[in-house]
């Protein structure tokens, strides 16, 4: 976590007990907790805090040989070890922290946000975030940094430079929330929702209640749902003497009124009465839970000043919060979900609803520890994870833990059970994961991570992460640019871009894409034997191909007579009529389509063809991400508009009109027709300047360092001696080569690396399974460190530069030996 002012360290002498050793001249603007991830050491704090299950004390040293010169710890060995290093000796790190923050916090006067509620507390931070920018600027709480270290951390983000701070607060026991209010200071407070989570330390909920609203307890304003009554009695109980602004339903006096709701299938329309007048508001989600948490978004945003307009096109566009998931291949098929870190009943079941998303598996099981944050009474809790498990159709329970073994006879499916987890994996090797899509669901203290290490599938050091949240946000950064009769159609060609085609198709269905685009037929089958229903448009058939096309019902390009004649043959033959297909006109790509006299004499025997209906007409733009080809782009488009409506006159009846690719749509939006095609954007490479500051990046290309060593002044790297050390080097070997879509191109300094928060470039060339980088001046690099190739840093669009080729050449061109991971937040 860091700020922009730096703090010199000698300051620390304010701290509760604080006595300073060493050198005191230092300063910093960073506080580090884990020395693993240290990534500006020469200007980090470094933390030494005492947990249940480590203790920074023992990473000190490593923090020092990293570069770290300022500490704060409670004792200190042989203070010798460190001759320019600072230290902060306090009786308890985890009170300075706090203290620290409380003190960096009372320096800023605008309003600050504190949201706390049994679920729903990262939604709103996001959404409320959403709303408020650009018109206002807003620093909030990372991720769920809500705990009594996560939520001082999220302080230490605040600086002169932000309008506003959102700060995500959460408990697990009594008296923390009365530490964390001393710190957070709220001016504004956020009450989500009452449930009966982490109720595991609490008498009931209207102890966990009153111990929440403790945040609030100096707040003016506090907001929350009227339809929650202890809320209110929970702020009485805690002395909270602001203003109570809620929301509620039509008659309930609440600050706003929720007068009706229209669910279409986009979403739903809510009329609301709001400050003394009745309003239309959109939001893209149906269920009671975002309705919810997007009303306490939208008042606290009015109530921040925010423009109105701009507040409800903003509401109109929210993209869900994913979970924390993964999801990766494992042994014989099987594939693996992933979330050891939520364990409550509501979580198990957001859990298991992406677990019965997955198709084209045989079974479904569940890896599932004792539930420890419930606070539910075992006899009511584990029948009800039964019923949850029977209606999402899990056929094969494995459990770890005493408490959930007791209640064996209440799961009506095949149930195996162990007391602890080396006790499962001991034995893990011989459960059947052949085809089955398995979920795994523990408590932190089970340490369920060593059960993910074990089954994923062992072929690669290397993996293609792929981020489908950011995935999402750029869908929905697309679909705010679209007009609202256009559809998208998702391109999802090429294995997916190199990501993998089922998972993302998967994801876009279920986030209401209306078509996907694949090049060719075998990549359709694949997608319908994943349970994919979407309508799905072949690029480029073949007609040796038809047979499984129309078994498939999969749309294809038509882009000549000849072809066309040939799937009329295969349609008559089959008695089939009015098959869906999409004709090609060519307006000046010259690869595919008709045009002049093809498109002539298609005119004239179109309506003979009776076994097919024209649902698309479609072109391809050759430049549009280009503005100095703009003219060229418009008369494509003219030529398109006329082609179309010739082929329409024929007809006689109308069909969906699509030219427009990433760069189309946002810079020739009087283009778009009826549906858009979205590609490379999608996968978080921008296609133009328009869409280049918008974007996430979604595949994040990994590795680690397989061995370090120096070499000499005068000594070569690799094949043809190409690197040679003008002084002497530490070179790292990363396992990934251009076998694994690593460019040669890249070879001798053009490709570079990230590593320990620094770059390192390439030396020598790149080989068929290997690189070597410059790792000379990575401070404390060691073999077994994380490598990124591209994602965050560098990018991928920054990898292709450097290669000479576009993302997309990179992207598809990763190869299929290496582990796809699905992050799911």
């Amino acid at each position: 976590m860091t700020h922009t002012e730096a703090l010199p360290f000698e300051r620390l002498a304010a701290l509760p007990g604080a006595r300073l050793i060493g050198h005191t001249g230092h300063a910093f603007t960073r506080l580090s907790y884990d020395s693993r991830i240290i990534s500006d050491p020469s200007h980090s704090c470094f933390l030494a805090i005492r947990g249940d299950f480590h203790d920074g004390h023992d990473f000190i040293e490593a923090a020092y040989r990293l570069g770290v010169r300022c500490f704060i710890c409670t004792d200190l060995a042989d203070p010798g070890l460190y001759p320019d290093a600072g230290f902060a000796i306090v009786p308890d790190v985890m009170a300075a922290l706090h203290a620290l923050a409380a003190q960096h916090r009372s320096q800023f006067s605008y309003p600050v946000i504190g949201i706390t509620g049994s679920n729903g507390k990262t939604v709103v931070k996001e959404w409320l975030t959403r709303l408020l920018v650009p018109a206002q600027r807003v620093v909030r709480s990372p991720k769920s940094y809500n705990s009594q270290l996560g939520v001082p951390l999220s302080l230490w983000n605040l600086s002169s430079a932000d309008d506003v701070a959102i700060i995500e607060c959460g408990i697990s026991k009594p008296g923390e929330m009365e530490n964390l209010a001393s710190i957070v200071q709220p001016t504004i407070g956020v009450f989500t929702h009452v449930g009966n989570a982490h109720l595991e330390h609490f008498i009931g909920v209207q102890q966990l209640v009153e111990e929440k609203c403790r945040l609030f307890t100096r707040a003016e304003k506090v907001f929350y749902p009227a339809q929650q009554p202890i809320i209110t009695e929970g702020l009485a109980a805690v002395g909270f003497s602001g203003e109570h602004c809620t929301w509620g339903a039509a008659g309930s006096g609440a600050m706003l009124e929720l007068l009706s709701t229209l669910d279409t299938a986009r979403g739903k329309h809510l009329r609301v009465f709001f400050k003394g007048r009745e309003e239309e508001l959109f939001i893209p989600f149906k269920d009671d839970g975002s309705v919810s948490n997007a009303l306490l978004a939208y008042v606290v945003a009015e109530e921040l000043g925010a423009y109105s307009s701009a507040i409800r096109e903003s509401l109109s566009s929210l993209s869900r919060i994913e979970m924390r998931l993964e999801r990766f291949s494992g042994w014989n098929g099987a594939v693996i979900l992933s979330d050891v870190y939520n364990n409550d009943l509501n979580a198990l079941e957001l859990s298991l609803d992406e677990l019965s998303k997955i198709k084209g598996v045989r079974k479904r099981m569940v890896l599932l520890s004792d539930i420890l944050e419930s606070g539910i009474p075992d006899e009511v809790l584990y029948p009800k994870v039964a019923e949850y498990l029977k209606l999402y159709g899990i056929d094969h329970l494995v459990t770890v833990g005493d408490r959930i073994r007791r209640f064996r006879g209440d799961f009506d499916l095949d149930v195996i059970c162990f007391s602890t987890t080396d006790d499962l994996l001991q034995q893990v090797e011989q459960l059947d994961l052949s085809d089955a899509a398995v979920l795994l669901k523990g408590a932190r203290t089970f340490r369920f991570e060593r059960i993910v290490q074990r089954l994923q599938r062992k072929v690669h050091a290397s993996a293609l992460e792929i981020h489908l949240p950011s995935m999402l946000h750029n869908l929905n950064f697309y679909r705010s640019h679209i007009h609202s009769g256009a559809r998208v159609m998702a391109m999802v060609k090429a294995f997916g871009y190199g990501t993998g085609e089922a998972p993302v198709a998967g994801m876009l269905e279920y986030h209401g894409v209306h078509q996907l685009g694949v090049a060719y037929v075998n990549e359709g089958v694949a997608l319908r034997k994943q349970g994919v229903r979407l309508p799905i448009l072949v690029l480029n058939p073949d007609a040796g191909s038809f047979g499984q096309l129309i078994e498939h019902r999969l749309e294809p390009e038509i882009y000549s007579l000849k072809q066309l004649r040939m799937l009329d043959r295969s349609l008559q033959r089959l008695r089939l009529r009015e098959y869906p297909i999409h004709l090609k006109v060519d307006t000046g790509m010259h690869r595919l389509g008709f045009t002049g006299e093809a498109l002539t004499e298609l005119l004239q025997q179109l309506s003979n063809f009776k076994t097919i209906r024209v649902v698309g007409v479609m072109s391809h733009l050759a430049a549009a991400e280009m503005p100095e080809h703009d003219d060229y782009t418009r008369h494509q488009i003219n030529l398109f508009n006329a082609a179309c409506e010739a082929i329409q006159r024929v007809l006689g009846y109308r069909f969906k009109r699509h030219i427009c690719n990433t760069a189309g749509m946002l810079r020739f939006p009087e283009a778009q027709g009826d549906m858009v095609r979205l590609g490379i954007g999608l996968y978080g490479a921008p296609s133009c300047a328009e869409d280049a500051k918008h974007l996430q990046p979604v595949a994040h290309l990994r590795s680690v360092i397989s061995q370090i060593r120096q070499v000499d002044a005068g000594a070569s790297v690799g094949y043809t001696r190409a690197g040679i050390a003008d002084h002497a080097r530490m070179i790292a070997t990363i396992p990934v080569g251009y076998a694994d879509g690593y460019r040669r191109s890249l070879s001798n300094g053009k490709g570079r690396v990230w590593i320990r928060g620094q770059y390192a470039p390439v030396t020598g060339n790149v080989c068929m399974d290997m690189i070597m980088v410059d790792v000379t001046s990575v401070p404390g690099v060691q073999e077994g460190d994380e490598v990124v190739l591209f994602g965050d840093a560098p990018t991928i669009s920054e990898v292709a530069l450097a290669a000479d080729t576009i993302p997309y050449e990179i992207l598809s061109g990763i190869s299929a030996r290496l582990r796809r991971i699905y992050v799911h937040s």
